[in-house]
């Protein structure tokens, strides 16, 4: 409400420039609009001001629970200084720590906001459209991971970023990709295949992804159809440490870990070596990968997998219903490789528990089955896990 106020101030002395000078109690209410301008002036360069300290410390840290409060921080801050520019670009902070840290739940809503606001007024916002898109490719193959969204619904998110992404010049390369990545998900070879072709002919702009995710895509394209020769040789510069990012290979060397253990078993346990090292300080952001990791020990490592499990399942709940399967289905594979495990900062993973997720873990499944019109989830997930869940012995 405050901030209509400088507005109907200036307004106010707009249309009464002609005060008479002589006329104290005109004098008086120039003078008190202008002595309240004057204060929401300085209201406004100290919130800036502190803004612009909060956000050199958010830029410092790591993706993590402490940069997710420096994040809610900033949009806080940017609230009080009125401007609603500054308060979009607290918010674009935000999505991408919500994101970065696996908080998906609450990253559709906080773009969902950002989406409103920019349609809203697109002049006003125009200047954060390129990283409003940007953050749009991730939200709009989000919406995968819940199977409460239909494939219609998707192919409408999808139908609305070609839109603006041609409105806005941009190729569309950077949506092929997200199709393929929802076509994988949903186990749809035929899409997953086409959409990877037209990604290859895409060109690249400021809305593809980096090196290193481009690298990523290529692998786990190969991964999904099981060509392992070939998925090792697209993750050759992730290997090699030729290429990096912040999410990646850590979120590479999980799932080629478990798929070469029997192609190339020394290289899978490096894998799992390295790619277990760069997720143990950030697990929160990496909960699908912890459970591909949990798996890879149950096989060829089970001293290790309770000291894998302890400290951080109750960190690993899994924010979105896709992780969530991956989640519980390591949870039973561990119970079922070393028995109770006493979780810090949870209950105890025993019989009862572990029947319980086992019953939410089914229940999960038969929901993304009937949502994809295949059984390919169930499939995926005992075929790493080995769960014996009902009706995939």
């Amino acid at each position: 409400m405050w901030l209509r106020i400088p507005k109907i101030c200036r307004e106010i002395l707009r249309t009464n420039r002609h005060l008479k000078a002589n006329d104290p109690a005109q004098t008086t209410i120039a003078v008190v609009l202008l002595t309240i301008l004057d204060m929401l002036s300085h209201m406004t360069a100290e919130a800036i001001h502190r803004y612009r300290d909060v956000l050199s410390q958010f830029q410092a840290l790591e993706y993590g629970d402490a940069k997710l409060g420096v994040a809610e921080r900033l949009v806080e801050i940017s609230r009080d200084t009125g401007l609603l520019s500054l308060e979009y670009h607290a918010r674009l902070l935000l999505v991408s720590c919500l994101t970065f840290i696996g908080q998906k739940d609450r990253c559709l809503v906080e773009f969902a906001w950002l989406l409103g606001k920019y349609d809203s007024d697109p002049d006003y916002y125009n200047e954060f459209l390129r990283s409003l898109l940007w953050r749009y490719k991730w939200m709009v193959s989000t919406l995968q991971d819940y199977p409460q969204f239909s494939l219609q619904d998707i192919e409408g998110r999808f139908d609305d970023i070609e839109r603006r992404f041609v409105a806005a010049g941009y190729d569309l390369g950077a949506v092929w990709k997200q199709r393929c990545y929802v076509a994988m998900g949903v186990f749809n070879d035929d899409d997953v295949r086409s959409t990877f072709a037209k990604w290859q002919m895409g060109g690249n702009d400021e809305q593809s992804d980096c090196y290193a995710c481009e690298v990523h895509f290529q692998t786990k394209y190969h991964l999904y159809f099981g060509e392992l020769d070939e998925a090792l040789k697209s993750a050759r510069p992730l290997i090699d440490g030729e290429a990096s990012c912040e999410s990646i290979p850590h979120g590479t060397f999980n799932e080629l870990a478990v798929a070469l253990d029997s192609h190339s078993p020394d290289l899978a346990r490096e894998l799992h070596r390295r790619g277990w090292t760069l997720i143990s300080e950030r697990i929160e952001g990496f909960a699908e990968d912890w459970a591909m990791h949990v798996e890879y020990a149950a096989r060829h490592l089970p001293d290790e997998v309770a000291g894998m499990v302890s400290p951080h399942y109750a960190h690993v709940q899994g924010d979105t219903p896709w992780t969530r399967c991956f989640v519980e289905s390591a949870a039973i594979r561990a119970f079922e490789t070393v028995g109770e495990v006493q979780v810090v900062g949870g209950e105890t993973l025993d019989q009862a528990s572990v029947a319980t997720i086992r019953a939410d873990l089914t229940q999960t499944l038969s929901a993304f089955d009937a949502r994809n019109g295949n059984t390919g989830m169930s499939e995926k997930l005992n075929g790493i896990f080995g769960c014996e869940l009902p009706g995939m012995e």
